[in-house]
């Protein structure tokens, strides 16, 4: 159920679950206009962090009964892991560092890695892991409808890891890519073919770009003196991409052909949040055509989207940053 009202007609009788995996620094940004919303779970595995987190939850309406933060390490099945804890907290990772010296770790080391201090000193830590699963049975929720991962490699793995119980899923941002920072990390491809296996669409992409160095010179960033750009709608150097943040939304006309009005509810709100208002319009027809509601619930939902869109706009208009690709 809607709290604040931005979506009295979709959330009137479907429940909305928003789960943050790594959420150390609170909600991101495109998701904090409707921290009222819905009711969270954030999953970070500092428990520092965790305290900061509950202080925040319980200021907030519904408190911590809405927003609950659990203190875990995920995996995709679960056990005894080792965390490899880097010098930068924001690169520790269940997976290795690439640190030796063979062929791809020559060619693909990035500025990051050149500079030890990024990884190094390296703690190897073993620590107890669960699932999305067991949390999901363990927090008494219908599902997690809409998914953030940033864990550093293992964003595949730990979604994998709800089971049968992703199909309940409308939308994930996942990070992933093709650098070889750390071993046997899935990349684009297995990613996109595994999502796609499991019912979402790649709706929209954020590319994020490192250059590689050049071997033998004390600049990391020497390309960028020697090749100047231009403004930045249309650069004159680009560097190679080194991983991204894909949103996949599962796919509205399966969920049509299911006979699942919640889904396609929970896939017009979860498209709000992504300011994809107008495929979020479209569906309001879709479902309709479909015999899934009628042309009043149309009319509603069509203001709520209408309203997302508005209160968006008013936060930009007042200078807070809310872009998705800018968390």
């Amino acid at each position: 159920m809607s709290i604040s009202g931005i979506f009295p007609a979709l959330l009137a009788t479907t429940d909305f679950v928003a789960l943050d995996v790594g959420a150390s620094h609170w909600l991101p940004n495109h998701w904090r206009p409707y921290q009222n919303e819905f009711a969270y779970v954030l999953i970070e595995p500092d428990e520092a962090a965790c305290v900061e987190l509950k202080k925040q939850a319980a200021a907030l309406p519904g408190g911590l009964e809405r927003i609950r933060v659990v203190t875990a390490a995920l995996s995709g099945t679960g056990g005894r892991r080792t965390l490899y804890r880097t010098n930068t907290p924001t690169g520790s990772s269940l997976l290795p560092p690439r640190m030796a010296e063979d062929d791809i770790a020559i060619f693909y080391r990035y500025p990051r890695i050149d500079n030890p201090s990024y990884f190094l000193p390296l703690q190897e830590i073993t620590l107890d892991t669960v699932t999305l699963a067991d949390i999901l049975a363990s927090q008494e929720v219908s599902g997690f409808h809409m998914i953030k991962l940033d864990t550093q490699g293992t964003e595949l793995e730990i979604a994998l890891g709800l089971g049968d119980a992703l199909d309940d899923t409308v939308l994930i941002q996942i990070e992933t890519g093709d650098h070889e920072l750390y071993e046997s990390k899935i990349g684009l491809a297995e990613t996109f073919a595994a999502l796609n296996g499991r019912g979402f669409r790649l709706y929209d992409i954020k590319l994020d770009r490192d250059e590689h160095p050049l071997r033998g010179s004390a600049d990391p960033l020497y390309s960028r003196h020697l090749f100047s750009s231009g403004g930045q709608g249309d650069p004159a150097y680009i560097s190679r991409l080194h991983e991204v943040d894909a949103v996949f939304i599962r796919d509205p006309v399966l969920a049509v052909k299911k006979g699942d009005a919640d889904a396609l509810r929970r896939i017009m709100t979860a498209m709000c949040v992504y300011r994809l208002f107008g495929d979020a319009y479209q569906i309001t027809g879709l479902g309709e055509m479909a015999g899934l509601w009628d042309t009043l619930s149309s009319a509603r939902y069509r203001r709520d989207i209408r309203r997302a869109h508005q209160i968006l706009r008013w936060h930009l208009d007042s200078g807070y940053r809310l872009y998705w690709e800018n968390t």
